[in-house]
């Protein structure tokens, strides 16, 4: 397939198109749309895989889900788009500013859900999770050793805590100390909904049980 869209996509001049990151992410959804998955196990191995190149493509749509979280003593729902890092079998992986108020709602009430949307694939994927709040470690270092040379280091650098208020966005002054965290995601369920022009369909799955569900 790739072979016969790499003829199709050459120039007038026969030399063949360049494609940017972008377009094979988009065209890689497409093929996937094009063969729709029929059975609960090639579904879930599809989400994993589409997840698994999340963390590695900043193009894929979900790169960036939102994390709802528990918040005001169990009072509120707070939610915020996050980056995922890592993904590995049954957990995902975010890096956090140590003082978030995110962290401190995950060290009270240690659960979430992330939530995902696929445009290309017309999918959405909401994972809940059991969360755990890692400030120190091998991992950490290593994370942190791969983040300090990117313009996004700057953040976990700031004197000024997330959501403290600045009289200008540019009043933000580096501090002497390093705020960065790592926060890893048991997935314990994940609830998938395909919307379709023929009729959607939903499954759900968890560590002792899966099966389809109404929409």
């Amino acid at each position: 397939m790739r072979q016969s869209y790499a003829r199709k996509s050459q120039h007038s001049s026969g030399q063949p198109a360049h494609l940017s990151l972008r377009t094979l992410s988009a065209l890689s959804g497409r093929v996937l749309m094009q063969t729709p998955r029929s059975t609960l196990d090639e579904i879930y191995a599809a989400i994993w895989n589409e997840l698994t190149r999340a963390a590695v493509d900043r193009h894929h749509p979900w790169r960036t889900p939102v994390l709802a979280t528990i918040a005001n003593q169990g009072q509120l729902a707070d939610a915020r788009t996050v980056v995922v890092r890592e993904v590995t079998a049954g957990h995902l992986t975010i890096y956090t500013d140590a003082r978030s108020p995110k962290v401190t709602q995950i060290e009270e009430h240690p659960y979430g859900t992330f939530v995902f949307w696929s445009p290309q694939l017309h999918w959405q994927v909401r994972a809940e999770a059991h969360l755990t709040v890692v400030r120190g470690g091998e991992r950490v270092t290593q994370a942190w050793h791969q983040t300090q040379t990117s313009p996004q280091a700057r953040d976990y650098l700031a004197a000024q805590a997330p959501g403290t208020a600045l009289r200008e966005p540019t009043d933000a002054v580096m501090g002497e100390g390093v705020s960065f965290a790592l926060i890893d995601a048991a997935v314990t369920r994940i609830d998938w909904l395909e919307l379709g022009r023929a009729g959607h369909r939903r499954a759900t799955w968890t560590e002792n049980a899966r099966g389809w569900v109404q929409p």
